[in-house]
């Protein structure tokens, strides 16, 4: 018997040819126009079948199939001809789903032959106007205006201000306004107004294509004069205001530094960071069955809430809530009798932010005004740690205290700076823990000389008003302070 003969494809690289009436669209559909030119000839009628995919390789299971008409199908190649009818394929609008650029294949095999294959690609892009932002508002400022607005879209590379003194409600484009600049992201500031004067504005955007939107509702606002919580108050700085010097706030801890320094160069094996790692290494100091090391400093780390409550219009400017206020401070232990007498020097911080107001009506604005206060405290503390085999040491401090504080503007030359003096008292508790882990407890006093360390709880009432003086902020409060105690 004869072998029989191998038959050539029907289809060859170059058999599908496709043309696209319009490869740029927005909303409308795309129509695909495509013939099929075989390799060989067929000499019987041959069926095709064929389907149109979006994105993919070429191949009959990637990308995605269309669903407008003509997407897959059978075609039928009749004997004897160079070429098929032609088809059209429409694409509809929503197989593109956002503004990017498709490869679209139109890909046809022999019936029950999917080796005998080949496919055409043409490239079609969706790029529309971005959507109109929208939600546009003004807020105000010392002469300048702080715009933001909402933007639907994801391919915005700036935004074009539209701004006069003059409203102009039927304007589409912007062009109408007297002023522009351009932005970017979802806010602006808009500088060198004229406080007093209504300015209006309109948003729009352009994206990556360089293609721009409608424009959004149309704002307006007028800037005014605006003050912080210091020239709110009159406030002048307290006992005095700091010399500007770029050491001003030295003048409020050379003191406390000064102990500071003292006690860590006679312990210099004690560096804060060996403290640090203490504190992370083992939550304890020394097993109740064995006698302490000899000890004459403490250090502590404490946070507690504080509100400044006594001070008028605090709230106005920065809100009627508690913000965390930071503490630092080392002891020296001088007495050692029934109990401990110590002279602990302490400071920390506290900040709060908030929105300056106009100066004639106090209506919250977009100024950004940021008030800080560092205490400083040195105090005498008794503590009560003959008790410690109870596990509970309660103590009692009482001292002085200067505070010092700075109001600054944001982006702005409003700074105002000052020093208060004061007192306060206190009382609260200490648990030692150095039965949780009396081995890591041991580990630590032999290794690095920690004592003993201790969880912290005290109430603090302070009186920090100048003693009395009416022109000075009056920082007094009473509060609650947790946190560490490490004797060494």
């Amino acid at each position: 018997m004869l072998p029989a003969l191998l038959s050539a494809a029907i289809l060859g690289s170059e058999s599908v040819e496709v043309t696209v009436t319009d490869d740029s669209v927005c909303t409308e559909d795309v129509t695909l126009t495509w013939t099929v030119s075989p390799a060989e000839i067929p000499t019987s009628d041959t069926t095709l079948d064929y389907t149109v995919r979006v994105d993919g390789d070429g191949s009959l299971d990637s990308g995605t199939e269309c669903t407008g008409t003509n997407c897959s199908g059978e075609l039928e190649l009749v004997s004897g001809d160079d070429e098929s009818d032609s088809v059209t394929t429409t694409i509809l609008n929503a197989d593109l789903s956002e503004d990017a650029t498709y490869s679209v294949y139109v890909i046809v095999n022999v019936e029950g032959d999917e080796t005998d294959i080949d496919f055409d690609v043409v490239s079609v892009t969706k790029d529309c106007p971005p959507s109109a932002p929208s939600s546009l508002s003004a807020s105000i400022g010392d002469g300048r205006l702080f715009l933001s607005w909402s933007d639907p879209n994801t391919d915005t590379a700036s935004v074009n201000i539209f701004y006069d003194t003059v409203s102009h409600p039927a304007s589409t484009d912007g062009s109408d306004y007297a002023s522009s600049t351009t932005a970017s992201g979802g806010s602006a500031t808009v500088e060198g107004l004229t406080n007093g004067t209504t300015y209006f504005f309109r948003v729009s955007v352009t994206d990556t294509g360089g293609n721009i939107s409608g424009i959004s509702n149309e704002a307006s606002g007028i800037p005014e004069e605006v003050i912080g919580l210091a020239d709110l108050n009159d406030e002048l700085g307290g006992c005095g205001v700091i010399p500007s010097s770029g050491s001003r706030s030295n003048l409020i801890f050379i003191g406390v530094v000064s102990l500071l320094g003292l006690i860590i160069w006679r312990k210099r094996r004690l560096g804060p960071w060996v403290l640090l790692l203490a504190f992370f290494g083992a939550m304890g100091g020394t097993a109740f069955s064995r006698e302490h090391s000899p000890r004459h400093y403490s250090f502590e780390l404490s946070g507690g809430p504080f509100f400044p409550e006594k001070v008028d219009n605090f709230s106005l400017v920065y809100e009627d809530k508690n913000r965390p206020q930071y503490r630092i401070g080392l002891g020296w232990e001088f007495l050692q009798l029934f109990g401990t007498l110590e002279l602990q020097a302490l400071t920390g911080y506290f900040q709060a932010d908030g929105k300056g107001v106009t100066k004639t009506t106090l209506q919250s604005t977009g100024e950004e005004f940021t008030f800080r206060i560092i205490p400083a405290q040195l105090s005498l503390v008794y503590r009560a740690d003959f008790l410690e085999r109870f596990f509970l040491v309660p103590f009692g401090e009482i001292g002085g205290d200067y505070f010092y504080w700075r109001e600054d503007q944001k982006d702005g030359s409003q700074d105002h700076e000052g020093l208060v003096k004061g007192y306060h008292y206190g009382a609260g508790i200490q648990i030692p823990m150095g039965w949780m882990e009396p081995k890591h407890a041991y580990n630590l006093e032999y290794d690095w000389g920690i004592n003993q360390v201790y969880l912290i709880g005290k109430y603090e009432i302070s009186k920090v008003d100048d003693f009395g003086k009416i022109e000075s902020f009056d920082l007094s409060s009473e509060t609650w302070f947790a946190g560490l105690l490490f004797t060494f």
